[in-house]
């Protein structure tokens, strides 16, 4: 952080995925508050900035949001995507961004996945920047629960008048419009399912490569073992993602991740002989195992109720077998006379 406090080229800063503590990261964003770039009005600033998967927390998201509270430079890329915080956190950096008229006229990309938004003053906050964010044109925001009720009573009034104001012209397009819009509806969830599915698979495939760098240093041993952890985790919520979208994927996702937790117990237990943690990574891997087998046992139970259904449909075109027996019987007798 003290190389920061020098800083007059930087432009880009990418450290996702990196298991420093909190304080480490609030060190870093004071010293960009105090670099040159902030200071001096320079030309090089910050454009991008990639905070993803650390460990920043609620504190460490506060201390970034006094650090753009500060910048008066435009910032085009931010990503905080699961850095655990709290709605308290997430309200305080979208109040910061608010607050930037450089930030929030020159945004382009935000993505805030697996945080909380789960409070009705940080999906008003958030509401809030994005009536504001004329430049944002990516948003990723998968699993944050948002309070949609105190998001919607913050956004830009225009658009909901417009929307009230087409449906009310005619009823019988409304009601096409309705059913249309309704399975529209459904495709998109089906689609936003699946792609949060894929994120989070992607997700913990960084945590699990972070583990494994991290199991190369032995002073980062029991980090690696939070970061499996982490991505064990991450697994098993998209096998449950998949579940509604694709059995077939789902229990193959179980199956594997069951392995893979299996053999990081293995591994955990043979580098600390640590019981506690090595029987975690067990029961999760038992968890992932049992639920891929009553899986395999419902699509077997449900294929064997859509083979029963499909013969008493076609039952008049399905030969049985005591007319097969006796038809062949009767061309043999035939045969014998003749």
């Amino acid at each position: 952080s003290d190389l920061l406090l020098k800083n007059k080229i930087l432009k880009n800063i990418k450290i996702a995925y990196t298991a420093a503590p909190k304080e480490a990261y609030m060190s870093m964003f004071y010293s960009l508050s105090l670099s040159p770039s902030i200071s001096n009005h320079h030309d090089s600033v910050i454009t991008h900035l990639d905070v993803s998967g650390t460990l920043l927390q609620t504190k460490g998201l506060i201390a970034l949001g006094e650090y753009l509270k500060v910048s008066e430079h435009p910032l085009s890329h931010l990503n905080i995507s699961n850095v655990a915080a709290t709605a308290r956190g997430m309200e305080a950096i979208f109040n910061s961004l608010s607050n930037s008229i450089s930030i929030s006229s020159s945004l382009k990309y935000l993505a805030i996945s697996n945080n909380r938004l789960d409070t009705p003053s940080s999906s008003s906050s958030f509401a809030k920047f994005l009536s504001i964010a004329g430049e944002l044109t990516t948003l990723e925001m998968t699993d944050t629960a948002p309070v949609w009720p105190s998001f919607l009573q913050n956004v830009a009034p225009s658009s909901s008048s417009s929307t009230i104001s087409s449906t009310g012209s005619n009823t019988s397009a409304s009601n096409n419009s309705s059913s249309n819009s309704s399975s529209s509806r459904m495709e998109t969830q089906q689609q936003q399912q699946k792609g949060r599915a894929e994120a989070l698979h992607v997700d913990a495939t960084k945590y699990k490569r972070s583990a494994d760098l991290f199991c190369k240093t032995p002073d980062m041993k029991k980090d690696a073992i939070q970061m499996y952890l982490s991505a064990g985790i991450k697994y098993v919520d998209s096998c449950y993602a998949w579940e509604s979208e694709d059995l077939k994927t789902a229990i193959m996702n179980y199956t594997s991740t069951g392995r893979f937790l299996a053999h990081i117990a293995d591994s955990v237990f043979a580098m600390n002989k640590a019981d506690r943690e090595a029987a975690l990574f067990y029961r999760c891997a038992l968890i992932c195992h049992s639920r891929s087998i009553r899986l395999k046992k419902d699509k077997t139970k449900q294929t064997h109720k859509e083979m029963a259904l499909w013969l008493s449909t076609h039952k008049s075109t399905v030969p049985s077998s005591s007319s097969s027996s006796s038809s062949s019987s009767s061309s043999s007798s035939s045969s014998s006379s003749s």
